[in-house]
């Protein structure tokens, strides 16, 4: 599993990563020119990250012992958000670009992944299961103070916090389907289920312009790349090639 980059129509392919193995998780720098993302080849699930205007990888961002998982930009890309279990439990760290921990945000509260900020960079949405079954908590980072925002479905997971307004959009487990949904996490409450087709909606991410979610839809074919709008209507799938794809992010910007 390689991390290629193409066009909204699924042309213009380039291949990002040469790994020749597991490769997940990849998040755009605010600015577009970084690509991040975690790999399984070197033998540990480590963070790298790829300059695109040099096409190659410039540095292993985190080798710690254990999961060096889900990287979330910050919105001044100075810092990231990533999930580290070097001290045993998956927890929340902020780190620097150069991968030095800056703050441990969560501490031995279940398993804590997926995080992503918000727009203006004070708060995080992320998936725990501390209360059993993974659900989303928001957390004000200067605080520290952490609510849970999600009650509904068995279980939630992969947020993904638009970029211009208070919307997170997020997929959910709801009659042994997983379905797209999206919550305004300052209103507790407020989840809207925006697909009811019978397939596995997962890992969504928002347009740059914030009126769209490209997901990953799973069928008897496998995983394909869909869009819809954040309200739910015209779903579509945006392209088709061999294989499986996976882990659809946009580019805010060109790289």
């Amino acid at each position: 599993k390689e991390i290629y980059i193409s066009d909204i129509l699924g042309k213009n392919i380039r291949q990002v990563t040469r790994h020749n193995y597991i490769v997940v998780s990849p998040r755009f720098s605010p600015d577009g020119t970084h690509l991040a993302y975690s790999s399984f080849h070197s033998g540990n699930l480590n963070l790298y990250v790829t300059d695109l205007r040099q096409s190659k990888t410039t540095r292993v961002s985190s080798r710690r012992k254990g999961m060096n998982l889900a990287p979330a930009w910050a919105p001044d890309g100075q810092s990231m958000v990533v999930t580290l279990s070097f001290k045993g439990n998956p927890d929340l760290y902020l780190v620097n670009r150069r991968g030095e921990v800056q703050r441990q945000l969560t501490k031995q509260t279940g398993i804590n992944v997926s995080p992503t900020f918000s727009p203006d960079g004070r708060h995080i949405v992320f998936v725990s299961d501390r209360s059993g079954k993974p659900q989303l908590y928001m957390m004000e980072l200067a605080s520290g103070n952490t609510q849970r925002l999600t009650f509904e479905g068995v279980e939630n997971a992969e947020p993904s916090w638009s970029p211009v307004e208070n919307l997170v959009v997020y997929s959910s487990l709801r009659g042994g389907i997983y379905h797209l949904c999206t919550i305004d996490p300052f209103n507790i409450g407020s989840s809207t289920q925006i697909t009811s087709d019978q397939a596995h909606h997962e890992t969504p991410s928002w347009s740059p312009d914030g009126n769209q979610i490209i997901f990953a839809k799973r069928d008897g074919r496998g995983h394909k790349i869909y869009g819809i709008m954040k309200n739910g209507q015209y779903q579509r799938m945006l392209f088709s090639l061999p294989g499986s794809q996976t882990y659809p992010r946009w580019a805010v910007k060109p790289y």
